[in-house]
């Protein structure tokens, strides 16, 4: 069995690995190739982990040295400064230390990673072509990101929309009105439909950047010019990177053809009000693995994608209702700068962990104050969906194969 992996970032390296996982428990042998474009170039990311991801994370057996854990947040707007502190906890990791963990886990399985882009894919006759190679495959994995994926068919090259969404970061010591002091910095600007971001990382380096819609080169230096001067120091080469914030997962699904499968931002699955697409990264490659190494049934799958279909698709919802206009999210900035405990509910309840999705959030001040029930928990289900994919014995070996 030949699979290929178009994409080598934390969603093709998930796939790989469960895919060589599930191949040493059954006892096949198997044949894993990722393709990555180059090598060492770093993508733009916050590199925020939230207690959702580092579940997946420790499944997976990275060895991940995840940094200590931040449970206070400071959000800034304006005249609108105030602290809240979350009962989960974020977690920050440099992207070329996830992605380098994730390698090496990788390889150490049996994986073969090759650094050329491939240019097309051809679904009938199952193979891809790169740089003048022709490379068969029984399951092909496109795990590309949100750059144009390689051309194949009109399914394959669905519309690549939201490439307007631009994210930039970069990382520095402690410096003018960035210090390190443990906690997590959000700073929203008038004129971009995103956030700034703060990120302490080890020692007193700290992850900055701001991420969102950019209309236009101008609206982009506009933007960086102003969040300069609330941080009081020039951003000197930051890392970009555009993703699908707006857009979700449309009708083709992970499976848009037979034996063809798009995972990651590559298929739009993506949270576009906290940005976060590790997490989706993550779960879809592991859930696909699973599901072609026949760990989850086709129902279970099906059920599994239509949840990340439905959060995805409400935080799109919910990130065009606080950027319509001028007013909606300065109002709620106001408001949640004495509403400290549904900061903190919503936070942990939505953000760090999906128990309920973001068409049930308007409904959380219910659901905080008056103690109501949680609509149907989606986290507790996605998560039992991949742990129930192996039996407890096989996960025990599993652990210790990766630690070993």
């Amino acid at each position: 069995m030949r699979y290929v992996i178009i994409g080598g970032g934390p969603a093709g390296f998930s796939a790989g690995i469960q895919l060589l996982s599930a191949a040493h428990h059954s006892g096949k042998k198997v044949d894993c190739t990722i393709f990555e474009k180059s090598s060492g170039v770093e993508k733009a990311c916050g590199g925020l982990i939230t207690p959702k991801s580092k579940h997946l994370l420790d499944l997976l057996g990275a060895n991940l040295n995840i940094g200590k854990a931040h449970n206070e947040v400071d959000v800034h707007y304006e005249e609108v400064n105030f602290t809240y502190s979350v009962k989960n906890s974020f977690y920050v990791v440099e992207r070329k230390e996830l992605t380098k963990a994730l390698h090496d886990r990788f390889c150490v399985l049996g994986g073969t990673v090759i650094y050329s882009r491939v240019k097309k894919y051809d679904p009938v006759e199952k193979c891809v072509f790169t740089n003048g190679e022709k490379v068969g495959y029984d399951k092909l994995i496109v795990a590309c990101g949100n750059r144009e994926p390689p051309s194949g068919s009109s399914a394959a090259e669905r519309e690549y929309r939201g490439r307007n969404a631009l994210g930039i970061s970069t990382i520095v010591r402690d410096q003018a009105n960035v210090k390190n002091n443990g906690k997590i910095h959000i700073w929203f600007l008038k004129r971009l439909k995103g956030y700034c971001w703060s990120f302490p990382l080890r020692g007193s380096y700290n992850n900055i950047g701001f991420a969102g819609m950019i209309d236009s080169p101008e609206d982009y230096r506009i933007i960086k010019k102003e969040f300069e001067e609330v941080i009081g120091f020039p951003l000197i080469s930051p890392r970009g990177a555009t993703f699908p914030l707006g857009y979700y997962p449309d009708k083709y699904g992970i499976e848009i053809y037979t034996d063809v499968f798009v995972i990651g931002e590559a298929g739009k699955f993506f949270d576009s009000v906290s940005g976060e697409g590790i997490y989706f990264a993550l779960y879809t490659g592991v859930l696909t693995a699973n599901y072609i190494s026949q760990g989850v049934t086709r129902r279970e799958f099906a059920h599994a994608e239509s949840r990340l279909r439905e959060i995805c698709r409400g935080s799109c919802f919910t990130q065009k209702f606080l950027f319509s206009n001028r007013i909606v999210l300065p109002a709620l900035l106001h408001a949640a700068m004495y509403l400290k405990k549904l900061d903190t509910h919503l936070t942990d309840n939505l953000l760090l962990e999906y128990k309920y999705g973001y068409y049930s959030a308007y409904c959380s001040p219910l659901i905080c104050y008056f103690h109501c029930a949680i609509p149907f928990n989606k986290q507790k289900y996605l998560n039992k969906i991949l742990e129930e994919s192996y039996g407890k014995e096989e996960q025990k070996e599993n652990k210790q194969f990766f630690q070993s």
